[in-house]
This record gives C-alpha cells, structure tokens and sequence, in this order.
C-alpha cells in the first residue's frame, strides 16, 4: 500500500464510523423526529454517484465506501418513514418518550 492507499482507507473508516451512530440511534421507534428526510435522500444520492464515479475510475476503496455509506442512508430514510407513517402526534410523543431517553428532559 502507498500512501495514498492508506489516506483512502483512514477516510474510509472515518466516513463509516461517523454514520454508524446516527444509524443506532434511529433504529427506535420515534427517535427521527430531529432528522430531515430530504437531507439524507440526498446524501443517499451523492453516495450513489460517488460510487458510480469511483467504479468508473476503479477506485475500489471510494467505491466500497461509498456503497457502504448509500445502504446505512437508505437504513435511516427508512426509520424516518417509519416514524412518519406509524406515528400521530400524541403516539409519536408516547413513543418517542418511551424510548428515547433524551426526549425525557424536554
């Protein structure tokens, strides 16, 4: 591995770590409320076209992570629907109460 291998692979590990949290957090039922659906629709599509880019290049590295990152984004678009379509407003606050523990102070 040269050096820019090496770089590729720590930016790697970085960009899967930091969604790796937001995608734990929002597995309960009721835990999206403070997420934008059309934030990570579009974060889903550039992770898409990065990974369309970086195949075309045979980037193997840009394009596994990249890939990684457009599945863990489809995970939270569909927790966020979940939520939308599941809850009313008095049920989303009981559940969101229920499990979500830093709903409670508010």
């Amino acid at each position: 591995m040269d050096w820019a291998e090496v770089i590729a692979f720590i930016a790697t590990v970085f960009s899967l770590v930091a969604n790796f949290p937001q995608v734990w957090k929002s597995r309960k039922p009721g835990c999206t409320e403070d997420l934008h659906l059309y934030t990570f629709i579009i974060h889903f599509l550039a992770c898409v076209l990065w990974s369309v880019y970086a195949y075309g290049l045979d980037l193997q590295i840009m394009f596994v992570e990249c890939l990684i990152c457009a599945v863990l984004n489809m995970v939270i678009i569909s927790f966020i629907v979940r939520d939308m379509t599941i809850n009313t407003d008095e049920n989303n606050k009981n559940v969101r109460d229920s499990v979500c523990p830093e709903h409670e102070a508010r």
